[in-house]
């Protein structure tokens, strides 16, 4: 329902603090009418507008307030159609179908239907758009039902239905456990007549096991008859460790079939990586430990349930020509782990060494998660035209998740 909102003019004097805010205000109005807005293409109109043309009726869906009825009446106003909406929520199904109208004969010509004023608007007017807004909301109709409430969130629509106890009956049966009474109607529960079933009805009416009144059997893991001076509880041992079994136990679970299942096994896999890369005879550099090249594998926990710490060994081979007097230094990380220098008076060709690092990463992996290792190859201290022209990298992951 619209709002009015009226406007008092009054001769008083303004106080001064009223006529800033006033000053302010319409400070803001004439920013207001100075902007400007860009129009951009509304899909969702031109494809009303479509089915308009097309005369196909649309459904459109969606939550409160997103602006279906506005869309609607700006399609109405850009097609120059009078608008014609009618809220189903709060109508009833004569207001849809019509109203009955006796006529001279109706055992011959029956019983024709009024119908409604916006159906009869638009037949005159010959043309326009018909919005059933909130159709998903109109109250049912049927044999028997009486609908009351206006709609409101204080008074919302209530339906309520006269069916007889033998209608229902019909569509109720009963099952494991459960007996049910087509001609009384009555539901009750089924207790076995098997030998051993101690299960019987109480005097208030109720299902009742007598304490003690039957053998209980337990398997594997279960110790006691269901007494009370032995109960039903699972048969423990002592904690045969050291450790307090508060910190250091683990736990038993029960799962989806309702079996017991202990914590997951530990894991451990190793995998290798290798990478051979060639060079246009590159010079050693002359500072030391050098990154002259980086080989990168991911690392995956292959454990679902449980984090896995990494442990790498770590390999890295760079091949060198030392011509006569020159030397040169090579390594990985941070550390220069071969050196040598020719004494001699012709060139070395393929000098190396395979330098070997085993590293706990103090890295943990999330189960499942995958994280980045890098090695890297470095070499320094060349002189006499020392160059390298091959670098050979090993790397061997072990995961650990215990």
């Amino acid at each position: 329902m619209p709002t009015c909102i009226p406007f008092v003019t009054t001769d008083t004097p303004a106080d001064p603090a009223t006529a800033a805010q006033i000053d302010v205000a319409g400070a803001l109005l004439a920013l207001l009418r100075d902007a400007g807005t860009e129009p951009r293409p509304d899909i969702q109109l031109e494809a009303l507008t479509l089915a308009v043309a097309a005369d196909l009726p649309v459904l459109l869906w969606g939550e409160p307030g997103i602006g279906k009825t506005a869309a609607l009446t700006q399609l109405a106003a850009a097609l120059d159609l009078p608008l014609t909406t009618v809220i189903a929520s709060v109508h009833e199904p004569s207001d849809f179908s019509g109203l009955p109208i006796v006529g001279d004969d109706p055992a011959q010509q029956g019983v024709p239907m009024a119908p409604p004023d916006w159906a009869v608007r638009l037949v005159r007017a010959g043309r326009g758009l018909l919005f059933l807004d909130e159709l998903s909301t109109a109250p049912p109709a049927g044999e028997n039902v009486t609908l009351s409430g206006s709609g409101s969130a204080a008074n919302p629509y209530v339906i309520s239905a006269d069916v007889p106890c033998s209608t229902v009956r019909a569509c109720l049966s009963g099952g494991s456990g459960i007996t049910f009474n087509t001609a009384t109607g009555v539901i009750a529960a089924h207790l076995s007549g098997q030998a051993g079933n101690n299960v019987s009805i109480g005097p208030d009416g109720g299902l009742l096991v007598p304490t003690a009144g039957g053998q209980v059997l337990t398997g594997c893991g279960l110790s006691g008859n269901g007494s009370a001076a032995s109960p039903v509880k699972a048969n423990t041992q002592a904690w045969p460790y050291a450790c307090n079994v508060d910190t250091f136990g683990g736990v038993v679970a029960c799962d989806s079939q309702g079996r017991l299942r202990s914590e997951p096994r530990g894991k451990i896999s190793f995998t290798s990586y290798f990478d051979d890369r060639t060079y246009n005879d590159i010079a050693v550099p002359a500072a030391q430990n050098t990154v002259i090249d980086s080989f990168s594998v991911n690392i995956t926990n292959p454990d679902t349930c449980r984090p896995a710490q990494v442990y790498t060994e770590r390999e890295v081979d760079v091949y060198l020509v030392l011509p006569a007097g020159a030397g040169a230094g090579t390594g990985h990380g941070s550390d220069e782990m071969f050196y040598t220098r020719n004494t001699g008076t012709g060139s070395i060709v393929g000098a190396h060494a395979q330098a070997t690092k085993f590293i706990p990463e103090g890295l943990t992996l999330p189960p499942g998660a995958t994280a980045p290792i890098t090695l890297s190859a470095t070499a320094g201290r060349g002189s006499g035209g020392a160059y390298y022209y091959q670098v050979h990298f090993i790397l061997r992951a072990l995961i650990v998740s215990l």
